[in-house]
């Protein structure tokens, strides 16, 4: 599990069928625009970063008292 404080974009911290996904996702991608390359930006989301982010208005929920998919251990979102 990432350090709670911090968030993570290692897909390791993914759930294993949605990293499955989102890797057959990211082949299929490449395979049709080879000049491009898809990157998580966000897997993994602590509270302490899912608040700051509602706090500055990017996100609807606020981590703590409603956790996000990003949240949740392992994560349920790839961004």
């Amino acid at each position: 599990m990432p350090d709670p404080i911090h968030s993570s974009r290692d897909l390791a911290d993914a759930d294993p069928i949605l990293r499955s996904t989102w890797l057959e996702i990211k082949r299929r991608w490449e395979s049709h625009f080879p000049h491009w390359e898809l990157r998580p930006t966000t897997v993994f989301r602590s509270p302490a970063d899912h608040l700051v982010a509602f706090q500055l208005h990017r996100s609807n929920i606020d981590g703590t008292t409603k956790k996000g998919n990003h949240t949740f251990y392992p994560s349920r979102a790839i961004d």
